[in-house]
């Protein structure tokens, strides 16, 4: 990865020798034990990872308790961590938000997380849920995928010939 423009390599264990190519060939002929060829799969041909959700704070001292859009809370339980509270939000069918105080270890649940918290007492914060489907995909990495496990690139039927090389190094130095 650190050769520019490298895109596939191949790789002989005996001699710890590695073959860098500019493009993958599809099909490898040069037989021999130890030899393998691997390719470099860009992250734009991969599809992206689904983010998980994510808890994020609408306000860290006032709670949905009190507020302007007429939400309540769908249910509570006492006494808990934040971050039990937060576990009992998403076992519970609906949740979406949760209020916390701190001092008495309360924490309010509702289906419907507030903007605009009213509540304010030291101690006390809201938190919302934000689902995977309303975040972006994280993108996936390039990631290095064997060819042919027992054959090598160096001979083809695809014209394909090697951009450089490199020797004594282990299989990871090369890619």
């Amino acid at each position: 990865q650190s050769t520019e423009g490298c895109r596939a390599v191949d790789y002989y264990t005996a001699t710890r020798w590695c073959n860098i190519y500019d493009e993958a060939c599809s099909k490898p002929y040069e037989r021999n034990a130890g030899w393998s060829s691997h390719v470099l799969v860009p992250a734009s041909t991969r599809a992206p990872t689904a983010a998980p959700p994510e808890w994020v704070v609408i306000d860290g001292s006032t709670a949905c308790e009190k507020n302007s859009e007429g939400i309540t809370r769908t249910g509570w339980t006492l006494p808990v961590t934040l971050q039990e509270c937060k576990e009992k939000c998403q076992s519970t069918e609906g949740c979406r938000a949760v209020d916390y105080y701190t001092a008495t270890r309360w924490c309010n649940i509702y289906d419907e997380a507030c903007s605009k918290p009213y509540e304010r007492n030291a101690g006390w914060s809201s938190h919302v849920l934000v689902p995977a489907s309303t975040r972006a995909p994280t993108a996936a990495p390039p990631e290095w995928v064997v060819i042919d496990g027992s054959t090598a690139c160096e001979k083809n039927s695809e014209g394909i010939t090697r951009t450089g090389w490199t020797l004594p190094v282990t299989l990871q130095e090369c890619k």
